[in-house]
């Protein structure tokens, strides 16, 4: 009876040492083959999925799209790429390192690092405003840090326009004595000033300058050289150039009046960080893991943030669109004169779909 028979008939048991050997390199080859097949399917996939997404963002080139799309398939990120103008005069054309003004997307920066302040022992979300300012009027005196990052505040959301200047003492003055649009932690009320009123808190609390403390403390460790007011110092020919309705030039942000090398209160910590596609990509990555939140703290995000997050979500998970992916993730630009049309790509994908 020779071994194979032997294997047949009595199992591994009767096998030479060497006979062993040979099955279980057969059987490791067998299951090598079997990742590999596997492995090669899902490349397989990924690949149409990919050609087909680029498809669909050709053709909304084509009808006028301009801005950068960042796609991970399935934790593979497959597109990373310009598309039309950052500045149409100069015909220069978008690219991953294109610089934007990301807009309300701000505000996921200034509820982070106010969290992180909280890990560090430094502030409670339910400290009350009478902590961090003085002359605080009875009808705001029970506003918590929880309620302005849930926008429950009752603040109204601006009290002049982003980039009209002004000095702290008038921007708190004018918030302060302006009327509440809903009893303090009521309902929903979406709210610029109240952001800014949390970069204060912040500079009070670590004392750094806002942006100072975003780099050291979320930026830097994510890896993200690009993001932040005037830090990066831009090259100016890279910042998208922002156009209105009929195609009017809005211009750049570093082009408006600003207080130094940060906006003023009207925009300070509620909007106008500049960052790229490729950087924001890096900031997902960093939510992802504990890299700047710890696991309670990703959970008191969440609860802090859901309402924004519907409304400035930059990374749109829209597996719905391709129901044959677990994950697909989206991260785009667009250069717009007030927003940041982070849904327009999602919504076109998602009526192409249908």
């Amino acid at each position: 009876m020779n071994e194979v028979e032997n294997c047949n008939k009595s199992g591994f048991s009767n096998l030479t040492p060497t006979s062993k050997k040979m099955k279980k390199l057969g059987l490791g080859i067998l299951f090598t083959l079997c990742i590999y097949t596997v492995s090669l399917a899902q490349q397989n996939k990924t690949s149409v999925v990919t050609k087909k997404i680029e498809t669909y963002l050709t053709e909304f080139e084509k009808a006028g799209f301009a801005g950068t799309v960042l796609v991970e398939l399935n934790g593979e990120k497959v597109i990373s790429k310009g598309y039309g103008y950052r500045n149409t005069e100069l015909k220069e054309k978008n690219t991953p390192n294109t610089i934007f003004d990301i807009g309300s997307l701000t505000k996921q920066f200034t509820a982070t690092a106010i969290l992180k302040l909280e890990m560090q022992g430094k502030l409670s979300t339910s400290d009350t405003l009478t902590k961090y300012f003085q002359n605080v009027p009875v009808d705001k005196s029970t506003i918590t840090i929880h309620d302005l990052l849930r926008h429950q505040s009752g603040l109204q959301s601006n009290v002049g326009d982003d980039y009209d200047p002004i000095s702290e003492t008038k921007f708190l003055d004018t918030l302060m004595k302006s009327p509440l649009q809903s009893k303090v932690g009521s309902e929903f009320s979406y709210s610029n000033i109240g952001y800014s009123l949390l970069a204060l808190i912040i500079e009070k609390v670590s004392g750094q300058n806002y942006e100072q403390y975003l780099y050291e403390n979320l930026w830097k460790p994510s890896g993200m050289e690009s993001t932040g007011y005037s830090r990066p110092n831009f090259d100016a020919d890279l910042i998208a150039v922002g156009y209105g309705k009929n195609n009017m030039v809005w211009g750049k942000p570093t082009e408006k009046k600003w207080n130094g090398k940060a906006p003023y209160l009207h925009l300070l910590g509620n909007g106008g960080i500049l960052s790229t596609s490729e950087d924001m990509f890096r900031w997902h990555k960093s939510l992802m893991s504990e890299n700047i939140l710890s696991k309670e703290a990703k959970k008191n995000y969440t609860t802090h943030q859901s309402e924004i997050m519907r409304m400035t979500i930059l990374f749109m998970p829209t597996a719905g669109m391709f129901p044959e992916l677990k994950e697909i993730l989206i991260v785009f630009g667009i250069m717009a004169p007030t927003t940041f049309f982070t849904q327009t790509l999602c919504d076109l994908l998602m009526k192409r779909q249908r």
